[in-house]
């Protein structure tokens, strides 16, 4: 996983913050085993770095619990939404209400309170969520109807096994799409990491 040049200063955290959020036991087995430690300490490493060994759930959780980075959650739900914007089915459409959400909740609240950190972060992770699983029925969509032309191509030998076979083929799809929309919001997310200013609270990706 590539990360992004940026001219803005690297976002820290370590893995006593981290712990004195008290994270739920599955974000600390990964952080921990990212990091290569067996126990939290203070050495401070790149956010980045827990994007990598985490899911994005985990991350949105953790740019909740520091509140001054909140508009990191509002590019990110807005580049999950966009991407998936062409499939215009119902998880498309979802991504993109959870990410018009995110914006305008966050222009509306002082990004510094708690309520208004942990509904975004929150709402971006909806976003998230959508915007995988819009790729999700997309592919396997295709996937059936193709596997429904062969049905019919291979009624005369075995219109059962064909159509439990097209089923496979469509999870298999679903499953690939899943994962493929998984590690670009995840880039997506190293984007966004990587482009935040500090000093405007903005993230400043080049066009």
């Amino acid at each position: 996983m590539n990360t992004l040049s940026s001219n803005h200063p690297v976002l820290l955290t370590s893995l006593d913050e981290i712990f004195s959020f008290k994270p739920c036991w599955s974000g600390q087995k990964h952080i921990l085993m990212g990091q290569n430690k067996t126990e939290p300490d203070s050495v401070l490493f790149p956010i980045i770095d827990a994007v990598k060994s985490n899911s994005i759930s985990d991350v949105c959780w953790l740019l909740k619990k520091r509140k001054t980075e909140i508009q990191i959650a509002v590019k990110f739900a807005r580049l999950c939404a966009d991407s998936v914007s062409h499939l215009d089915n119902v998880y498309s459409r979802r991504a993109a209400d959870a990410a018009t959400y995110v914006a305008n909740y966050a222009a509306a609240a002082d990004v510094a309170n708690y309520a208004a950190a942990a509904d975004v972060a929150v709402a971006a992770d909806a976003a998230t969520y959508y915007a995988a699983h819009a790729a999700d029925a997309a592919d396997a969509a295709d996937a059936a109807d193709a596997a429904a032309a062969n049905v019919v191509y291979a009624k005369t030998v075995d219109a059962n096994y064909s159509a439990a076979a097209a089923n496979v083929d469509a999870a298999h799809a679903a499953d690939a799409a899943h994962a493929v929309q998984t590690e670009k919001n995840k880039q997506f997310m190293i984007l966004c990491l990587s482009h935040f200013n500090p000093i405007t609270n903005r993230v400043e990706i080049p066009a």
